[in-house]
């Protein structure tokens, strides 16, 4: 089954674009399930992705192409670091009653995330 979000081609683009650079910088990030799901696993695309370059040119200017600002730089520092991505369910958002989640950035063994909020926490403690 195809996953998609219900915007123009553009505009699905560009809002990949902006979740994929805030979830690089930040480590994590809350939006709706549906848009987690898909920024998983393009997320998960991109990571296979950056490992496949080897010159620094070429990998400059495919993450250019695939992220905006501080993003760029972030990732081009930590590019075999990235690990995995992670998606947490929460609960329904008030006025639309959208299911929400927190997408997470996993770091390679012995990075640590330097947020961590206690949403996730908390939510882990009462799936249990």
């Amino acid at each position: 089954m195809r996953k998609t979000v219900s915007k123009a081609g553009q505009a699905q683009y560009r809002l990949l674009k902006g979740q994929l650079s805030s979830l690089i910088l930040h480590g994590q990030i809350t939006t709706t399930l549906s848009r987690a799901k898909y920024l998983k696993s393009k997320a998960e695309k991109f990571i296979s992705d950056i490992g496949k370059f080897d010159e620094e040119f070429a990998l400059k200017r495919f993450l250019a192409a695939s992220l905006y600002g501080g993003a760029i730089e972030k990732s081009f520092d930590q590019k075999g670091e990235f690990k995995s991505v992670a998606i947490f369910k929460l609960d329904k958002r008030f006025g639309d009653g959208a299911q929400k989640a927190i997408v997470r950035l996993d770091l390679s063994e012995g990075k640590k995330l330097t947020k961590v909020t206690a949403k996730i926490e908390k939510n882990e403690k009462v799936k249990k």
